[in-house]
């Protein structure tokens, strides 16, 4: 081998190494077609948090799990939709729920599950696993101006009917918080409509009092709220309750 050979061949060999390394430094931020962010070694011990989306219209939400380093940190975040749905929701810590179409929560909460997105949804809520929906990313809000009342309470009740059920709905800016430390959103998102300036008092005959239940009645304009005698307050609604100044009395 001549001398110009040489020097091509170890010059070769060294771009080789330099790439080889790069590529080992480079921080993997893509889903791997398991469905697994790559940054994570496949015997990594951390629980198993499930992202679910699927094809809707809705914007993007503002919170994205391979965004957030601290989220990464605590859990394998699994794309189901990246791996054809094929996630075992019962060795999951948590869902991350997107996309919620009107479609998909009639669906949900008729017990309906013929969508592998749906599927999953009511797996998890029938093992009780907790499942997080982006505040952002609920189709019925779109309408809440437009549709006519009895219509639009009746999405809201079956929203009602999830939330009752175990889904927590989180808004994307306090969603990092929430997955990190626990616990679940109880402030007032921007998104949502300013209450109106009335003072008036609301009763309800709900059984179950939920921070949902709250969240309605201030949004239409009650301070005060009037709950049966036997009525169960859950700590979410006296929260709720308390963070907006809306005072819970019982009969």
């Amino acid at each position: 081998m001549d001398f110009d050979a040489l020097v091509d061949e170890l010059a070769n060999r060294v771009l080789a190494a330099l790439a080889e390394q790069e590529a080992a430094q480079k921080p993997a931020t893509a889903c791997s077609t398991t469905g697994f962010c790559t940054a994570d070694a496949p015997e990594s011990q951390k629980p198993i948090l499930i992202g679910l989306t699927q094809d809707s219209a809705l914007p993007p939400c503002r919170f994205t799990l391979l965004e957030s380093a601290r989220v990464k940190e605590k859990y394998r975040i699994k794309c189901a939709q990246k791996c054809g749905y094929d996630v075992d929701v019962a060795s999951c810590e948590a869902v991350v729920l997107h996309d919620l179409t009107n479609e998909s929560l009639a669906k949900i909460a008729s017990g309906i599950c013929d969508t592998p997105y749906t599927k999953i949804v009511s797996q998890a809520l029938l093992l009780g696993k907790p499942v997080y929906l982006m505040q952002d990313q609920i189709e019925l809000y779109d309408y809440r101006k437009t549709a006519a009342k009895p219509y639009y309470k009746m999405f809201r009740a079956q929203l009602g009917l999830l939330e009752e059920s175990g889904l927590m709905i989180t808004c994307p800016d306090k969603a990092e918080d929430i997955l990190v430390n626990g616990g679940a959103c109880t402030a007032s998102c921007s998104s949502k409509p300013a209450p109106a300036a009335a003072d008036k008092t609301v009763k309800l005959d709900n059984h179950l009092v939920s921070e949902r239940s709250v969240a309605d009645v201030y949004q239409a304009g009650a301070t005060r709220i009037v709950v049966g005698a036997k009525a169960i307050v859950t700590d979410l609604a006296k929260e709720y309750a308390q963070n907006h100044n809306v005072e819970l009395v019982r009969e």
